[in-house]
């Protein structure tokens, strides 16, 4: 299952860097398509491969989410595994279990109940962040100040340290900074 979940994984990625945003020629407008799940609702079983321009989930989903699209946005509550892909991604909301995204912009702030794989240009786990489980990030930058139940894995660029880990890291990065936070 793991197998088939990176595969669709990487299918994602590549289609989200590969496929041209639709434009009208009509007064210039751009053609927007937009998926959401609404604050309120509850979609039981996975909801797979939602893709647009936009895609929102304020709602419920009590299964996997498999999603792609120019911006992702996760600010209700996943009972299950996340694999998102865009070229903005933010979670404030809960995934109950394991996260793996890719994207230009990745943005954490929520609760993730397991681990985290990431691929990003910029990454940001903020403050208010609180990880169950570990962390393994590719990124050109990233800045860590949430909270870490385990080991933490860092490749890349710049890497500041400003929140709480509680098991290892394990940083191979150009520039490491350390806050007093940390």
């Amino acid at each position: 299952m793991r197998k088939i979940f990176y595969l669709i994984f990487i299918i994602l990625a590549l289609l989200v860097a590969l496929l041209p945003i639709k434009v009208s020629a009509e007064n210039g407008k751009r053609s927007v398509r937009v998926v959401t799940i609404p604050e309120g609702s509850v979609v039981e079983g996975n909801f797979v491969i939602k893709a647009g321009e936009s895609v929102e989930i304020s709602g419920e989903v009590n299964g996997e989410v498999i999603v792609a699209g120019g911006e992702v946005l996760v600010d209700g509550k996943i009972n299950g595994d996340l694999l998102a892909a865009g070229g903005t991604v933010k979670i404030s909301g809960e995934v109950t279990q394991d996260v793996r995204v890719a994207g230009g912009q990745v943005t954490i702030s929520g609760i993730v109940g397991g681990n985290i794989t990431v691929a990003s240009g910029n990454v940001e786990i903020s403050d208010s962040a609180k990880i169950g489980g570990g962390i393994v990030a590719f990124a050109g930058n990233t800045l860590f100040s949430g909270s870490v139940s385990k080991d933490m894995y860092i490749f890349g660029g710049g890497v500041t340290l400003a929140g709480e880990v509680n098991g290892k890291v394990n940083a191979f990065v150009d520039t490491l900074n350390i806050t007093y936070k940390a």
